[in-house]
């Protein structure tokens, strides 16, 4: 049977709902900001999505975070709220889910050894 904690990690799942007319503007900006975000102290990841279905203006970002300490020093940075007013200035819609990370079997990530099974 698997064993499985919390992590301290913590998963940041955003879904955004963009205007056609806002689309190539928001992608700009998403972009800026996920090239600056990633280099963050404790981000390990940092995704922009959008479902398989095609272009409807349904976006989503995914970021992962050591701990909440990383994400509120992430949040401190000069420019941060700006960079936030800008891109929901562009939106229908926007809904944050925020997540414990678990680990399965003392692992988050797939391990090596069944990443190629």
């Amino acid at each position: 049977m698997a064993n499985i904690d919390v992590t301290p990690q913590i998963v940041l799942i955003i879904e955004y709902e963009v205007a056609q007319e806002n689309r190539e503007h928001f992608l700009q900006l998403m972009a800026e900001s996920c090239e600056d975000t990633i280099r963050d102290e404790g981000c390990m990841r940092m995704e922009l999505c959008q479902p398989q279905a095609g272009e409807n203006g349904t976006y989503f970002l995914t970021e992962l975070w050591r701990d909440q300490s990383c994400i509120d020093k992430h949040r401190l940075k000069p420019g941060h709220a700006k960079v936030h007013e800008d891109i929901d200035a562009l939106l229908i819609k926007k809904r944050v889910s925020k997540l414990n990370s678990l680990a399965v079997n003392g692992w988050t990530q797939i391990p090596a050894e069944l990443a190629n099974a």
